[in-house]
């Protein structure tokens, strides 16, 4: 019997079923070579996505040796990795996120078709320096924001306290820029937290301190006002807007403008209906690390541009003002007390004394430095300067913000009037190169006796900019400038000297000098040509003949005002009769 293969089938069953299969797989397989090919060769579309937030991250190769400036790109790219982690990637500029647009036209302040953010300051009465500054960059300022008014006491009172010689600069050389004081819950340096909820919450007393204001603003003819309450309760809230509005109310008719300033980053704070209601809102973007706090950054460039992102995402930019520091925290390790101010001048002078480099930190993009003292306490200090406040404008500009703020008139590095009133996106200025001083004395020493040891010299930095985003990434300070330093002399423990100025007098210098004698103690006279001359018999009692020990000053001038210059002919000169032994 013939063997038959194994697999024969006489029926053909098989063989129909075995080329369906074979049909079928043969389709399929076509099927999906036609959709590889598809694939390669089209590229799909998905909505909502936007490529230009994506950044490639720079894989670097470990290195026996890492140079400098390797490490510096690696703190970098760290950096901008951990800003990606907090949402808002360090290269991403808001041109790229969504703006909420204009609900209202800005007030006439604004120009049409502006091509530059306002430049505005903050003025305090309690500086001599903020005046100094005022009177050095008036031109440069739009408006000026001076610390006027307080809110306080039992009843929240509302003082004033005008700073006349400011205003009356302003008055004469600048008549049409707008004055929009600061109004404050503050007395004595210290927040009223609980005060301020209480007048907010009381109809009648929140009206009458809008009239009070409304009064204010009036009689010096100002074109507005800020409100600056601080540490508001949660509770007091809605009490505030409510406050904001009637006020905005009471204004509105006159064409006045409200500005309300408020916390950068306070969850407790309903940013939208704040800017309803006020004119302008003034975003306070400094103190991430503040007096009373840990050491740290002042403004951290991620922490700023996050949250500028996040309140940029709800406020409208002609009438959003962002608020730039300028200044230093002084902090004194394991001391309980609070950072002490400084300014940037200060900040600089204590790097100088105490021979410390200024350094720049690659996460924050602020300068700092540490410093022992001669009790031995150690100092950590940072500081806010020109370089920072390019940074947060180069971010901010792509917003389009109605202006920035600088706080304050006085305390600022002298180079940030080459970042401010420029147009909007303008690159770091060559200018920055450049440190200059304020007009503050540094004094060395103790005594009466001033001696004038250095005069002020310019200092030097550089800088380098990231080519992708145009940030200022390192800062080096090659030199420090130094202002004019006056060396105190003559303190001697246990002693004063004792001194009398503008006589004679026919009435007073023999009742000084007979208290002179029966006290057995000597002084000193200053006295001015002109009353000598008027009182020729008393010049002789004050010869050292006649008082042992005395020297007497004189003077040919007539006092004046010191912000005068003398007329002709009443140039100063001093004569000193020297003691007897």
């Amino acid at each position: 019997m013939a063997a038959k293969p194994v697999f024969f089938d006489p029926t053909g069953k098989r063989a129909r079923r075995v080329s369906v299969v074979a049909w079928s797989l043969a389709v399929v397989s076509t099927l999906l070579f036609a959709a590889f090919v598809a694939s390669v060769l089209v590229v799909p579309v998905l909505p909502g996505v936007d490529f230009r937030r994506v950044h490639p991250v720079a894989i670097k190769t470990p290195v026996a040796v890492v140079s400098p400036t390797l490490l510096r790109r690696a703190a970098a790219l760290a950096a901008e990795a951990r800003a990606r982690q907090h949402g808002v990637p360090r290269a991403v500029r808001p041109k790229f996120m969504p703006v909420t647009p204009a609900r209202r036209s800005p007030p006439a302040f604004l120009p049409p078709n502006r091509t530059r953010a306002l430049t505005i300051g903050f003025y305090v009465n309690w500086d001599d320096s903020s005046y100094a500054s005022l009177r050095r960059y008036l031109a440069s300022l739009d408006w000026i924001v001076p610390s006027w008014g307080t809110l306080g006491g039992d009843k929240m009172a509302l003082s004033i306290e005008v700073d006349r010689k400011a205003l009356d600069l302003v008055h004469r050389l600048k008549p049409d820029m707008p004055i929009l004081p600061l109004i404050q819950n503050s007395q004595n340096d210290v927040w009223d937290s609980k005060g301020l909820a209480k007048l907010l919450a009381d109809k009648a007393e929140r009206t009458k301190r809008i009239q009070e204001i409304a009064t204010f603003v009036e009689q010096y003819k100002l074109q507005g006002i800020t409100i600056d309450f601080e540490e508001v309760p949660d509770t007091a809230q809605a009490d505030l807007q409510s406050f904001v509005a009637e006020l905005q109310a009471v204004f509105a008719p006159h064409r006045w403008v409200v500005a309300l300033a408020v916390p950068f980053d306070d969850n407790s704070w309903n940013y939208e209906a704040c800017a309803e209601h006020a004119d302008y809102l003034v975003l306070m973007a400094y103190d991430q690390h503040w007096a009373d706090g840990k050491p740290g950054s002042i403004a951290a460039q991620d922490w700023f541009e996050e949250k500028l992102a996040k309140r940029m995402e709800h406020l409208d930019p002609d009438h959003t003002i962002v608020a730039l520091g300028n200044y230093a925290y002084d902090w004194v390790k394991d001391h309980s007390e609070p950072a002490a101010d400084m300014t940037f001048q200060e900040a600089v002078l204590a790097a100088r004394d105490s021979e410390t480099d200024i350094a720049f930190d690659d996460d924050s993009l602020n300068p700092h430095f540490a410093f022992v003292e001669d009790d031995g306490n150690v100092h950590e200090v940072w500081m806010l300067d020109a370089v920072t406040t390019f940074n947060e404008v180069h971010a901010a500009d792509p917003y389009r913000p109605a202006g920035y703020a600088l706080w304050r008139l006085g305390s600022e590095d002298p180079s940030i009037w080459n970042v401010l009133g420029r147009a909007y996106d303008a690159t770091a200025p060559a200018e920055l190169q450049t440190l200059s001083m304020g007009e503050d004395i540094d004094f060395e020493g103790t005594g009466e006796i001033l001696h004038i040891i250095a005069e002020p010299a310019p200092g030097a930095r550089t800088f380098e900019l990231d080519s992708d985003s145009g940030d200022i990434v390192k800062e080096t300070y090659t030199k420090l400038p130094s202002s004019v330093v006056i060396q105190r002399l003559g303190a001697v423990p246990g002693k004063v000297a004792l001194t009398f100025d503008d006589g004679p007098d026919p009435q007073w210098t023999p009742e000084i000098l007979d208290i002179l004698k029966a006290k057995h103690v000597t002084a000193t006279f200053f006295i001015i040509g002109e009353n000598a001359q008027a009182n020729p018999d008393l010049v002789p009692l004050l010869a050292p003949t006649t008082q042992k020990g005395a020297t007497v000053m004189t003077k040919k001038i007539t006092p004046q005002d010191p912000n005068n210059t003398p007329a002709d002919g009443d140039e100063e000169s001093e004569t000193e009769i020297s003691p007897e032994s």
